[in-house]
């Protein structure tokens, strides 16, 4: 199987239109802006949306006036031009991009990603938080248990 890298643009333009159809799409992802849940090289799968059940905490493709965006919905509100969603990256600070339904091309239904993926992305969010924590863990693990016999284990008493 042939892969081709698309632009942003064009790929968007696929994405419409195979969900408008009812279909999903598979791509990957790069970036940042979702960490942990959506990390660099991540494949995510997106499929249709109806504009009227997205509510805060969906993750969505969206035209922006900054071009494509993966970005979660973080707040939704109604203004004299209509519905809108306040779509912000779970690592970015500030108020976000504001979007009307009308821009949402498709929802995030799932992530795939390998677990030793998914151990790393973790391990490396919290313990930036928790500085102290890293240098602990990159210690060598030594046992603590050792195996005195083998054999059926003793009876309960």
């Amino acid at each position: 199987m042939s892969q081709r890298r698309l632009s942003r643009a064009e790929f968007l333009q696929l994405a419409d239109v195979v969900v408008s159809r009812g279909g999903f799409i598979r791509c990957r992802v790069h970036g940042q802006s979702m960490r942990p849940a959506i990390a660099d090289d991540d494949v995510v799968v997106l499929g249709p949306v109806g504009s009227d059940s997205l509510r805060p905490d969906d993750v969505v493709l969206a035209r922006t006036p900054r071009g494509a965006k993966l970005h979660r919905v973080v707040d939704c509100g109604v203004d004299p031009g209509g519905p809108w969603l306040r779509l912000r990256g779970d690592t970015q600070v500030g108020a976000g991009q504001v979007v009307r339904p009308d821009d949402v091309v498709a929802r995030v239904h799932h992530v795939e990603r390998s677990l030793c993926k998914t151990a790393q992305v973790y391990f490396d969010h919290f313990t930036r938080r928790v500085p102290w924590l890293r240098p602990r863990l990159r210690a060598p693990i030594r046992p603590a248990v050792a195996l005195a016999s083998i054999g059926p284990p003793p009876p309960r008493a």
